[in-house]
């Protein structure tokens, strides 16, 4: 009965439910030179108003550097300042199982706003779509762990602890959730509501936000010959790279998830046309596996420190190779640090989840996520939420309304079935 009390209530408010999750996305709480700052304190104020309304206790509190700084996934040089964390907590009876339901706050910056057909902060509805900047990267997701809590807390009184984090700066590396961790908030599970298109995501892949400076000799042109051009020993570094790539993806493998890649974003060097260049810098993204199966079945577990060593080898290969780069060593520099995670497919939670969606399919998420955090200090955590990764980072980034409903009743129904009801 009080399921379907919950379900008919949130289909009711379907329409209020849409204007929340506008509200949301015309708040700018985008984040400042990929999470150096940010500006996630106005919708922060704006999600706790609602927590509040719902009857949960809230507490907003900044990330604290010299809480996280030991930690090896901490993003350092981040200020917090007027950036603080959301959490709503609602007390269970007791002899439940305790959830988190965690999301961001934070966006990417909206880049060049000529490029987008609508504001990005308009919010602006086309058929059963919503555009806005964190739209599906995850406004909605965050939206709609929000409005499944209300629901379920409108008709029912849980025997577990509801935990509700709203959080900053996860697109600058995580650190608003570590934080959390740090302070020592935990559950029995989590679902992160990153866009999966409503598919239920038991791993995530890990990345290494890599920095490489190749140093070189500033020179004019005519002594090519006799000084190192930076650009071009980079390029041996990027094509040694490369080759690792290429034997990653012939031997590493996962049922769930992409194979390895090693993605060059930037590269910069010299400073003009006419000068052997001092100095080269890229950046690359390096996204691995939580588990490699081997082409003989045998799986073995990884973490971002051995997928560094085995990127520092080849690097070192490049250099030992190179009369300059042997005595003049190319410098690695891991800018973000993110390890990847898994649960296990049968974990009672994802059971719940295909139960409440209507669909069995268990797979990975493609990027690196909070999911992390939580998972290492042992807290299982699941991936699920409404919007397509595709559309995240993107120009018109947008999500689904009708997939932003389904999340509601789902989660809704899940929050229900894994903290247990008083009857």
């Amino acid at each position: 009965m009080k399921r379907q009390k919950v379900i008919s209530y949130i289909e009711e408010n379907e329409e209020s439910a849409i204007m929340f999750l506008c509200e949301l996305l015309k708040i700018d709480s985008s984040d400042i030179g990929h999470g150096l700052d940010g500006q996630e304190e106005k919708a922060q104020l704006f999600l706790k108003k609602r927590l509040e309304q719902i009857g949960m206790e809230t507490c907003l509190c900044e990330p604290d550097y010299e809480r996280i700084k030991d930690y090896p996934e901490c993003a350092h040089g981040h200020s917090y300042a007027g950036r603080p964390n959301l959490v709503g907590i609602m007390k269970g009876q007791g002899e439940g199982r305790s959830l988190i339901l965690n999301g961001h706050v934070d966006t990417m910056e909206a880049g060049n706003k000529e490029l987008w057909t609508y504001d990005p902060w308009s919010a602006t509805r086309e058929g059963d779509n919503i555009y806005a900047l964190g739209a599906c990267d995850m406004k909605a997701g965050l939206a709609a762990m929000i409005l499944a809590a209300e629901a379920v807390l409108k008709f029912c009184r849980l025997k577990g602890d509801l935990i509700l984090e709203s959080v900053v700066d996860e697109e600058g590396g995580g650190n608003g959730t570590l934080d959390l961790v740090a302070q020592g908030y935990a559950a029995d599970a989590a679902i992160i509501a990153e866009p999966t298109e409503l598919k239920i995501m038991s791993a995530s892949r890990g990345v290494l936000v890599t920095h490489i400076r190749v140093t070189g000799q500033a020179s004019h042109p005519n002594y090519k010959w006799e000084k190192a051009n930076a650009v071009e020993k980079a390029i041996k570094v990027y094509q040694g790279l490369y080759e690792l790539e290429h034997r990653w993806l012939a031997v590493k493998n996962h049922p769930m998830l992409p194979r390895p890649t090693i993605t060059i974003g930037k590269i910069q060097g010299g400073v003009a046309g006419t000068a052997i260049p001092a100095s080269c810098d890229m950046d690359f993204d390096i996204e691995f596996l939580p588990e490699e199966y081997a082409l003989d079945g045998t799986c073995r577990k990884t973490n971002g420190k051995d997928i560094l060593q085995e990127v520092t080898d080849a690097v070192t290969r490049v250099a030992d190779s190179d009369a300059w780069l042997r005595e003049h060593k190319p410098e690695v520099h891991v800018d973000q640090w993110v390890e990847p995670h898994s649960v296990n497919p049968d974990f009672e939670l994802i059971k719940i989840l295909q139960k409440n969606h209507g669909d069995g399919t268990v797979s990975a998420f493609p990027a690196g996520c909070d999911a992390r955090h939580l998972a290492q200090a042992g807290i299982p955590a699941v991936i699920y939420g409404p919007g397509s990764m595709s559309d995240a980072h993107n120009i018109n980034e947008k999500v689904s309304v009708s997939q932003y409903i389904k999340c509601i009743k789902t989660m809704a129904l899940t929050i229900m079935d894994w903290c247990g009801i008083e009857e």
